[in-house]
């Protein structure tokens, strides 16, 4: 990437995520020796936007000049022999070049038989201005640091090159182990870190360390190695005491300056919270964890699905749990690479369940992190103590939630126990608004303040979804209207154990969604929970009235935007909307991408009559599910054959 391609983009990750990857997958199938390269650069950039090219190359069997006229049509075979030992291009690259199409841009192809292709297209983005780019991948005092890089490989050389340079350091480059060493001896200024590829001709990266490591020198550079076997491999064959970490091709760039954070002696023993990165890269991201399987076990129907929603977005594969005996059941038989884990579950608590894992000794053991609303220290210590490794809260933050996500799937491995085991942040407790000096006014004055929906807080937590907020929103309405007053029934019937299982569920969603007040509220229910239950009798009222008016909130909030979005027209025939779906059924049977364009038609219709199955059809189609897609129409179909005519 580009040193001076922004950070700040905001765009559609899923489907340019989708699209990359096809066009790596056809190049990684068609190039049998050599390499693939993918690149972004900067076009222009006016402030408020940037235009990024996003390339694609390789060096290998390339496509003739006929076949790159169909090229993008569905199941095109660029090999059309009998035998074909390529394959097809399948539907990947026609529903690639729509969903460029879709976004703004337009797909473009340079090749030659024998010589490599190269797709390439070009994006607009939008910027959103908060800290300048550099911060969000940097480090306080590795500005101008003297980094040394030796590969063989001229690519690679470029590449780590342009990644460091844009992290800030001070990059010198070598194309051979010899060369390297020579430029550790003779330099003026010392190297800080010394970057080798594993497999070099002459004098490898192995060699060459130990080279360095015999030198005396003013400083003693961190040496990694980099290489594009497995790091196992790499591992069995080099001694700790020669090379201080290993980095898999291709690196990330979080991944890097992480790496390098940890071999730097200044920096390894720096907090946990401050060797996290600002901002997640969730491009970089979704490379480092391809093929990831995590598992989410969480007994709230909403908080399941947020937390599905974004793991999805950065491309990690992800299985749900509804209590800790259902996630000892997946364990069992499933390899998961991490574990997010609730607290607070009915039939088998998240505590039992991680003791439970642990005492699995023929499975893999995965890193569990907690993810509850409880935050006070004690509470962080019952986790670790429980065999979790890590300990994030509730409401879910996202760049906490992918920041555990990268650290611990980084490390590759669970701990043994409790000792040396790292947090990812500080537990300290969310403390209500407005609480501070006005803790004895009346509960209504104290809250009067703090919104009952803040939506931009909410949308903030699942990446600015507007649709999945407004489906958030529906369901919490429908689950948890009744909440206030099932835990008065508790309270009364002095079931303190339940009215806390209760009111940790709502805590968790409310801060979610956004609904700030019904938050506050329920963290001092919390507390005033674990002491006398009936002086919590006020507060349970106060959240009470509360969810009424978050309930008027929403209820305001959903039909303001159904009327925005109202169609034109008074009325559609039940005629007219059969066409519609039997159109958009044609597109699917065959896999065609114009059912994305086709979906639209029936906006106007469905959202004001059937809107939860406009919303699942929208998705299904997101995610090229055209099986599912098919299903849902087939509900449209029989609720038209009874109404007849729809609104």
């Amino acid at each position: 990437m580009g040193k001076d391609v922004p950070l700040d983009l905001v765009g559609d990750p899923l489907r340019l995520g989708q699209v990359l990857t096809n066009l790596v997958s056809n190049a990684i199938k068609f190039t049998s020796s050599g390499e693939v390269i993918v690149s972004v650069k900067l076009v222009k950039g006016s402030g408020e936007k940037s235009r990024i090219r996003f390339a694609v190359k390789d060096s290998g069997i390339g496509i003739s000049s006929s076949d790159l006229a169909k090229l993008f049509n569905p199941f095109s075979q660029a090999d059309g022999s009998i035998t074909r030992k390529y394959g097809g291009t399948g539907l990947g690259l026609s529903i690639s070049n729509k969903l460029v199409q879709l976004m703004g841009g337009e797909m473009h192809v340079e090749s030659e038989p024998g010589r490599g292709s190269i797709f390439s297209f070009e994006l607009e983005f939008e910027r959103h201005r908060t800290d300048s780019a550099a911060e969000h991948l940097s480090f306080t005092g590795l500005e101008g640091t003297r980094v040394l890089v030796a590969d063989d490989n001229f690519t690679s050389r470029a590449i780590l090159k342009e990644v460091l340079e844009s992290l800030r350091f001070d990059v010198t480059l070598a194309e051979s182990g010899e060369e390297a060493v020579d430029l550790v001896q003779k330099t003026a200024e010392p190297f800080k870190v010394v970057l080798l590829d594993w497999r070099m001709p002459g004098l490898d990266g192995l060699a060459c360390a130990r080279h360095i490591r015999q030198l005396d020198l003013p400083v003693r550079p961190t040496i990694l190695i980099i290489t594009a076997y497995g790091r196992e491999e790499v591992l069995g064959e080099i001694p700790s005491e020669i090379i201080d970490g290993v980095l898999l091709k291709p690196v990330a760039r979080s991944l890097l300056l992480n790496t390098i954070l940890d071999a730097l002696p200044e920096y390894s023993s720096r907090p946990e919270q401050e060797s996290r990165i600002i901002q997640i890269d969730t491009a970089q991201l979704r490379q480092e964890l391809a093929d990831t399987s995590v598992l989410v076990v969480e007994d709230n129907k909403i908080n399941r699905q947020i937390a599905k929603e974004l793991l999805e977005g950065v491309g990690v594969r992800v299985t749900l749990a509804g209590d800790g005996l259902e996630a000892l059941a997946l364990v069992e038989n499933y390899d998961f690479d991490l574990i997010f884990m609730d607290i607070q579950m009915p039939r088998m608590d998240g505590l039992e369940a991680c003791r439970r894992i642990r005492q699995l000794q023929h499975k893999k053991q995965p890193p569990v992190v907690a993810m509850t609303a409880h935050a006070l220290a004690g509470d962080r210590e019952t986790s670790l103590r429980a065999g979790m490794n890590d300990h994030i809260t509730k409401p879910i933050d996202p760049d906490e939630l992918y920041a555990a996500l990268a650290n611990w799937i980084k490390r590759n491995h669970a701990p043994e126990g409790p000792d040396g085991i790292a947090s990812s942040a500080e537990m300290e407790l969310p403390q209500p608004d407005d609480a501070g000096d006005d803790a004895d006014q009346p509960y209504s004055s104290r809250y009067a303040d703090a919104p009952l929906l803040d939506f931009e807080s909410g949308l903030k937590r699942i990446k600015g979804n507007r649709k999945l907020y407004n489906g958030l929103l529906r369901e919490f309405a429908d689950e948890f209207a009744t909440y206030p007053q099932t835990i008065r029934q508790y309270i009364g019937q002095d079931m303190p154990d339940e009215a806390r299982r209760v009111n940790h569920a709502l805590r968790g969603v409310a801060g979610n969604i956004g609904a700030k007040r019904l938050y506050n509220i329920s963290i001092e229910i919390s507390d005033c929970l674990k002491e006398q239950l009936l002086e919590c009798a006020p507060l349970v009222t106060e959240l009470g009235s509360s969810m009424l008016m978050t309930l008027r909130e929403i209820e305001h909030y959903l039909e303001t935007l159904e009327a925005e979005h109202a169609p034109e027209s008074g009325h559609v025939s039940s005629e007219g909307l059969a066409e519609q779906v039997e159109k958009l059924r044609a597109l699917l049977k065959v896999h065609d991408t114009r059912a994305l364009e086709s979906v639209e038609g029936l906006k106007s219709v469905l959202q004001g009559s059937q809107p939860d199955i406009y919303d699942d059809l929208v998705r299904a189609l997101n995610k090229f599910d055209f099986k599912a897609a098919l299903k849902l129409l087939d509900r449209i179909h029989l609720q038209t054959e009874e109404n007849g005519m729809v609104q």
